[in-house]
């Protein structure tokens, strides 16, 4: 052969698995195409929206107490209960029973008070703010139960404190 020639191609072996590459590919039927699966998707978004409610159950789970003691320790004691204070509230009282609220929400969310006693002054706080306007009865009843939980020692969440039950 001469220089520049190339050599003619061989056909390909029987077997080998590389034949349909190149020049002597057969051009055979195509394979069928599998159809996708329905449904898919629907349980790709399935899946994560039950992983994203487990995860934010186990956070609510595990921070709910800190997280509804700071609303009210936040929003509640120094926002709505100044706001709702009735005109015959003195200046002095009001502060100190914005004062005492702060320090009872303050040692609920170090864990210091049972959790009956934040539940019940949480409730006692939602009835008294339900009209919007807080007397000066409603005052000290919420600075007497306020100063009830000062007088307490250290209780574990599951004490029973407040009166017969």
């Amino acid at each position: 052969m001469a220089v520049g020639e190339t050599f003619p191609p061989r056909p390909p072996r029987p077997g080998d698995p590389f034949a349909t590459l190149g020049e002597h590919a057969q051009a055979g039927p195509t394979p069928p195409r599998v159809p996708r699966k329905k449904g898919r998707t629907f349980f790709l978004v399935l899946l994560f929206t039950g992983a994203a409610l487990a995860l934010a159950s186990l956070i609510l789970f595990f921070t709910g107490r800190s997280l509804l003691v700071g609303f009210y320790r936040d929003y509640t004691v120094q926002r709505s209960i100044p706001e709702a204070l009735a005109a015959d509230v003195q200046l002095d009282d009001a502060r100190h029973l914005i004062h005492t609220l702060d320090t009872f929400f303050a040692r609920a969310d170090r864990r210091e008070l049972p959790d009956p006693l934040v539940l019940d002054m949480i409730q006692r706080i939602d009835a008294v703010l339900s009209d919007r306007v807080i007397t000066r009865a409603e005052v000290v009843e919420l600075e007497t139960l306020a100063g009830q939980a000062a007088l307490l020692t250290t209780g574990t969440g599951s004490d029973t404190v407040s009166g017969g039950r």
